[in-house]
């Protein structure tokens, strides 16, 4: 037996995620069997799909460098010092804001 048609391949699959697509607009929109749906993108549905990726990656940023400077802080003695002072000096504050 010879190796498969990648081409052939290709196209079933993008068949497939076609028709799983076409069900999830079914459902979605409520809409009988023999219609097909097509969904366009306008530049409101891209401006907030692009912003919200932005938002998500700068997130992901920002967590991974605050998991750095929390594992170096423990890692290290003097830093690890400075912040449980930090951490103390912190409570104090809140201690005196909230009256407790």
């Amino acid at each position: 037996m010879g190796k498969f048609n990648r081409q052939l391949v290709n196209e079933i699959k993008k068949e497939k995620e076609q028709e799983s697509a076409q069900l999830k607009l079914r459902e979605k929109y409520e809409v009988p069997e023999d219609v097909m749906i097509v969904e366009k993108d306008n530049m409101i549905k891209f401006s907030v799909r692009i912003i919200a990726t932005l938002i998500k990656i700068t997130i992901g940023i920002i967590i991974f460098l605050l998991t750095v400077v929390g594992i170096v802080s423990l890692v290290f003695p003097e830093t690890r010092n400075e912040l449980i002072f930090q951490l103390s000096n912190t409570l104090m504050q809140l201690k005196k804001f909230l009256n407790i």
